[in-house]
């Protein structure tokens, strides 16, 4: 869909779905943000027209969807997840051109982070110490990750399958770390070799296709 600059100012505005608005700009997403200030969940996936929207989200924002926005840079990221202190869900799965934002928070329950060949263990690791209600964390498809700290005492559920060079340690301090934790994914995670997979609340561990096993 072809959308600019739309104007949407809407002081009771719940939900708003930007979705696959591939033209859609800065300025209009700044301006939704700045003339809808009850906004609790934002869609923008798929708006790779975006470069480094000044304003985006707000202090009331609960989720917000960025995936497969490939422009999104660490730098926006960051100062979007610096205004939305009641975050719950943060999906920027697909976000090819992040490293190392600084994102996570007290609120955070979900993030979603498939997909980005960059990220880095920093990155993750830093995001779960600020969620420490975090109950679900994709990783999935992360080739950088090598030695995240990707644990929360909270953790429910944790799929990092297709990180082709996580070694055993990362599964061990999520294993370890996370007591709550029922359902982990490690298939096609090639570089494992013989990680200690335990823990009291486990119901599902999915190793499919790890070579070195």
């Amino acid at each position: 869909a072809s959308l600019r600059a739309p104007r949407v100012a809407a002081p009771r505005l719940r939900a708003l779905n930007y979705s696959d608005c591939f033209e859609l700009s800065d300025a209009a997403v700044e301006a939704a943000c700045a003339h809808c200030p009850e906004l609790l969940k934002l869609q923008l996936a798929g708006c790779n027209a975006l470069r480094a929207p000044r304003a985006l989200g707000g202090e009331r924002l609960q989720t917000l969807d960025l995936s497969d926005v490939r422009t999104l840079d660490d730098a926006a990221l960051s100062a979007a997840a610096a205004r939305c202190p009641r975050l719950s869900r943060l999906d920027c799965s697909g976000c090819g051109a992040l490293h190392s934002p600084a994102i996570g928070g007290a609120q955070l329950r979900a993030l979603l982070l498939s997909r980005c060949d960059e990220l880095s263990d920093e990155a993750v690791s830093r995001a779960c110490l600020r969620s420490p209600g975090l109950t679900s964390l994709v990783l999935s498809l992360c080739p950088a990750l090598h030695l995240p700290r990707c644990y929360s005492p909270e953790l429910l559920e944790a799929n990092l399958s297709g990180c082709s060079s996580l070694c055993d340690e990362a599964v061990e301090l999520l294993c370890f770390n996370s007591p709550r934790l029922l359902r982990v994914g490690l298939s096609l995670c090639t570089s494992l070799s013989a990680p200690c997979v335990r823990g009291v609340s486990l119901e599902k561990v999915d190793l499919a296709r790890c070579d070195h096993l």
